[in-house]
């Protein structure tokens, strides 16, 4: 609605309805019936949508970088936009099957993860040289606790480092554990994220090899990601959950 004899408003008057949507005034027609019949696959239905807004939420910092150009597409919040993305009738799909970014960003080849006893988690990747690879891309991990519904955005690293490296908190590396990672280029494009499956610590990297000597008060590792990782942010509130993203 632009401004004209009327201009914007908030409210209802007569049959119409107005409101303000993204700094933009709009008018609604007020319904004149409405069908609430409550069935149990309708219920059903909004519970699944309450659960996949409550997860998105989770997701926190990473659905706000990794989802902003489609959301500025689809003119809607970036939590929306993950809902969308995400979204199935069938029901609340896996954590391997989440998306947290889309986009046209060149990707990069996530080879593993690995959480140390320590607590250190290290995330390897391939550069992937391709059309519009840049070795200043930003590469994210995000690290989401199904046990404490609580996730993690962990500091970037470059494209050329091939490697990221960071101390989780306290407790985590016993507790059920999904790493995401994705690409931001320079213009703020975002890549498709991909799911990056937990492997077993059988290998020592090359960081503890020269490490070794390190003080026993704190572990090679810990030192090694704290040399490549600075600090982490939180993006979500702590919630208590399980480990399944509908809980």
């Amino acid at each position: 609605m632009t401004q004209g004899i009327i201009g914007g408003f908030e409210g209802s008057v007569g049959p119409v309805i107005g409101y303000k949507w993204k700094d933009v005034w709009c008018m609604r027609r007020r319904p004149t019936q409405v069908c609430n019949p409550r069935t149990e696959r309708q219920m059903a239905h909004r519970r699944l949508f309450t659960d996949m807004v409550r997860l998105g939420g989770r997701m926190g910092e990473a659905v706000r970088i990794g989802l902003r150009q489609r959301a500025a597409e689809w003119q809607m919040t970036e939590c929306n936009a993950f809902v969308r993305l995400n979204w199935s009738a069938a029901g609340m799909p896996s954590f391997a099957d989440l998306r947290l970014s889309e986009g046209t960003a060149a990707p990069v080849g996530f080879t593993g993860a690995v959480v140390g006893a320590d607590g250190v988690l290290t995330v390897t990747y391939d550069r992937m040289e391709q059309a519009g690879a840049r070795n200043d891309d930003k590469v994210h991990v995000f690290v989401y606790n199904a046990t404490e519904g609580l996730g993690l955005l962990l500091v970037t690293a470059e494209r050329r480092a091939r490697r990221i490296m960071a101390l989780l908190p306290d407790g985590w590396a016993a507790e059920e554990l999904h790493v995401y990672g994705f690409v931001e280029n320079r213009d703020g494009h975002c890549s498709r994220s991909s799911y990056i499956a937990i492997g077993d610590n059988t290998e020592e990297s090359e960081e503890e090899s020269v490490a070794a000597n390190a003080p026993a008060s704190e572990p090679a590792s810990a030192k090694a990601a704290k040399a490549v990782v600075t600090k982490a942010e939180t993006g979500t509130k702590r919630r208590r959950g399980k480990g399944s993203p509908d809980e």
